[in-house]
């Protein structure tokens, strides 16, 4: 199979409602709204235990980010995961994870590790949450078999974000601690892109942006990210993305303000308009990409909507699980133990937390900020 070069990114804005992505529309706001207002008594009043022996269904979430395992085949420089020791999800707990989950009133589950692909249960756990109702995506690095990535599309996995940062080999095995594997995922990710229509999935390419990558992608006049550009749209991804390595600040990833601009001219160059997530993330890179600006109050709804569990622990976003943040309960403790854990933390005030300030992605950020311009809105405290 080869891929169609001809045929149209399919919508991939992920602040627009869609199907099987992650999404920040108008909907999810009023949504995340309501379930921000049911928590609001026991944050003005923390003596007032009763929201605590509420429903369960209270701790439901919209879409749930499940940390599968630790273990990868490669070793990227930039990875925050690389150290991360995972214990194995104990029996059960993982399909019962989903079961609740479902119960609950999540539409989404994005799977992650590690390398989630290297669980030879993925493609069984994605056809139960299909079962069950829910959508499916995954990070992955591109590198599993193509009949693993087949198996996965039978069983319903919707939307693939597939890690590709550098498309010349020698720099590519440089930068993931890998030998030849280039060319097998980029030939995962063009089979993945020629399925015929009714099985398609979204195909999203990740590059993350640090120092390294940075230079080796502006070296001779930007020839290597010419490189990648043109292939990502000769291969008919439906959109791709830079994301600045998550313990890297804009400014330390460019040597200077005129390196920066260079590059953003380049690839607005390069890229039509119609890549919408791609100009997204270059437009919240120019606004500060990762972290919470200084000098305003940053309470934070997410964690109402959209969760993240490791083999043990619920945390209140992905972020805080990769960073090694205090999660925010254990799968064991009690419904009543959860809530109580939940209203503590959305009752602090992130501006002066070091994860939180430092490395809150902007999808993030922008969710919550909207529904604390909501509740003020309505005269209620955000």
């Amino acid at each position: 199979m080869s891929p169609s070069k001809d045929r149209a990114p399919r919508p991939s804005d992920e602040r627009a409602p869609d199907r099987r992505g992650y999404m920040l529309g108008e909907p999810r706001v009023a949504q995340l709204t309501v379930r921000a207002r049911s928590f609001l008594p026991a944050l003005a009043d923390p003596s007032d235990g009763t929201l605590i022996h509420a429903s369960p269904d209270l701790l439901g979430v919209s879409r749930a980010e499940i940390y599968l395992t630790s273990r990868c085949n490669l070793a990227c420089r930039y990875c925050n995961s690389r150290h991360r020791s995972e214990p194995p999800w104990p029996s059960g707990r993982l399909e019962a994870l989903v079961d609740t989950l479902a119960a609950t009133g999540t539409r989404h589950i994005q799977w992650t590790g590690g390398e989630a692909t290297v669980d030879p249960a993925l493609p069984r756990l994605v056809a139960r949450a299909t079962a069950l109702g829910m959508d499916s995506s995954i990070s992955t690095n591109g590198t599993a078999s193509p009949t693993t990535y087949d198996a996965l599309v039978q069983s319903g996995m919707g939307r693939f974000y597939i890690s590709l940062d550098l498309i010349e080999g020698g720099a590519f095995d440089r930068e993931t601690g890998s030998q030849g594997m280039l060319q097998r995922v980029r030939d995962n990710i063009a089979l993945l892109c020629a399925l015929p229509d009714d099985q398609r999935p979204h195909v999203t390419v990740n590059s993350i942006l640090d120092p390294n990558t940075t230079r080796t992608l502006m070296a001779n006049g930007g020839h290597a990210l010419r490189r990648l550009l043109g292939w990502c749209q000769d291969t008919g991804v439906d959109d791709f993305k830079f994301l600045p390595a998550s313990r890297a600040r804009l400014v330390t990833i460019f040597e200077d303000e005129g390196s920066w601009e260079d590059f953003e001219n380049l690839c607005r160059h390069e890229v039509p308009a119609n890549y919408s997530m791609f100009h997204y993330r270059m437009r919240t890179m120019r606004a500060g990409g990762h972290g919470l600006p200084a000098g305003r109050p940053h309470p934070c709804w997410l964690c109402l909507d959209d969760r993240a569990f490791d083999s043990q622990h619920a945390y209140p976003c992905i972020v805080r699980l990769r960073e090694g943040a205090t999660p925010l309960y254990r799968h064991t403790d009690d419904t009543a133990a959860k809530l109580a854990a939940t209203i503590e933390f959305l009752a602090q005030d992130r501006t002066n937390d070091p994860i939180c300030g430092a490395h809150c992605y902007d999808l993030y950020r922008e969710l919550s900020q909207a529904v604390t311009t909501r509740l003020q809105v309505h005269g209620q405290p955000g």
